[in-house]
């Protein structure tokens, strides 16, 4: 509550998993797209409540193994999984996600999110109040079984070829190699989860 006259403001603060935060910073969202207690155990979505934004939970969704670059020279392969982020739709590119999701917690309309909600989620207090305590937030809101500890964004990085993500895990952004090559990294192909949002 804002006191407007002293410019002084109050937020109630509960205790998650031996961490305060704010309360009410999110909202847990059954399949059908209700609202749950903090408490529940199954749920699907996750409603950001500063921003309305619904954020898909439980991410478990894996790509099929594909061969991908291993070094800058393509002398090697390995089997990748999951997603690179060339935005163009080709097979498995993040951008092909959200087409094969359909309706989830009651809502159609899944998209890949963008830098700057990525970022108003990492900054938002209830969820900066894992910092230092890595995966806590992800563990309590999204599902001790979801895999999306990186995630893509649909925004391209400072340089052509890069693509910001969303470091769910570590409760923070950065930027990756979209394909084959990177100069950051011995490994010429970056591959990250998908975690969806409306």
């Amino acid at each position: 509550m804002i006191d407007a006259q002293t410019a002084s403001y109050s937020v109630t603060v509960c205790k998650t998993n031996g961490v305060f935060a704010p309360c009410g910073g999110f909202t847990k969202i059954s399949a059908d797209g209700q609202d749950l207690p903090d408490n529940a155990t199954t749920w699907s979505c996750v409603r950001q409540n500063a921003t309305g934004l619904l954020w898909e939970a439980h991410v478990t969704r894996q790509n099929p193994p594909y061969p991908c670059a291993y070094d800058a020279t393509h002398t090697a392969t390995m089997t990748c999984t999951k997603y690179t982020n060339y935005g163009d739709g080709r097979a498995y590119d993040a951008s092909t996600v959200p087409a094969t999701v359909g309706s989830l917690c009651g809502q159609t309309g899944w998209r890949l999110p963008t830098v700057d909600e990525a970022t108003a989620l990492m900054n938002d207090p209830a969820y900066a109040a894992g910092n230092g305590t890595y995966g806590l937030f992800q563990s309590t809101w999204f599902g001790t079984d979801d895999i999306a500890y990186w995630g893509w964004t649909s925004s391209p990085g400072p340089d052509p070829g890069f693509a910001w993500q969303a470091q769910f895990y570590f409760g923070d952004v950065g930027f990756a190699s979209v394909g084959p090559i990177s100069s950051y990294s011995a490994i010429g192909i970056v591959i990250d989860n998908v975690r969806l949002v409306r």
